[in-house]
């Protein structure tokens, strides 16, 4: 599913945001991350470009539950851009 269709889908729920350097086990609550909780408002401003790490090469999200644990296979991964 593609960013925009998750964000229509979901448009009333909280995304777990992180970057593929983290695994979806440990994004969301109880999970040690780093990972942002985010619910807009819309674009996102969780993560600046000064926060990549040199080994990451995507932006993850997925759909959170009330208490932050994260709903596998929710989201997917963007490639971001080259630094």
């Amino acid at each position: 599913m593609k960013p925009l269709a998750i964000l229509k889908y979901y448009q009333a729920c909280v995304f777990t945001s992180f970057l593929d350097t983290v695994s979806p086990e440990k994004a969301g609550m109880p999970g040690s991350g780093p990972w942002v909780l985010y619910g807009g408002p819309r674009p996102f401003t969780g993560y600046t470009i000064y926060q990549r790490p040199k080994d990451a090469n995507q932006m993850c999200a997925l759909v959170a539950n009330a208490n932050h644990s994260i709903i596998f296979e929710s989201g997917n991964c963007v490639d971001l851009p080259e630094s």
